[in-house]
């Protein structure tokens, strides 16, 4: 079992170059996988960058275990480091975020 002692965003990974790559995993504070992700370097490149903020999302669930994204197609809320706010979300299809999504404005930020 995964702890985070504080209750705080935790990813699994491996980074090369200081960039994620593969599969990445990150989790709810109450343990619970929350995404499944991959990073992949573009033939090619010499670069990470477009790869980091674009991953492809295979897998979603929601903080009770529930599948939100399967197969890289759902619906797919994006949530701040502490999970308590709901940064944008929107639908993936075939792993990538679709153009429908919506972004949640956040005041004081």
């Amino acid at each position: 079992m995964i702890t985070s002692p504080q209750k705080i965003h935790l990813t699994l990974c491996v980074y090369e170059k200081g960039q994620p790559t593969g599969d990445v995993y990150d989790y709810y504070p109450n343990e619970k996988m929350y995404r499944i992700s991959s990073y992949t370097k573009p033939a090619g490149k010499n670069s990470f960058a477009s790869i980091f903020e674009n991953p492809v999302i295979q897998t979603v669930y929601d903080s009770t275990g529930t599948t939100l994204v399967k197969d890289g197609n759902g619906h797919y809320p994006v949530y701040s480091d502490d999970y308590k706010t709901v940064l944008e979300e929107g639908e993936v299809k075939e792993g990538k975020k679709t153009a429908t999504g919506k972004a949640v404005s956040i005041k004081g930020t």
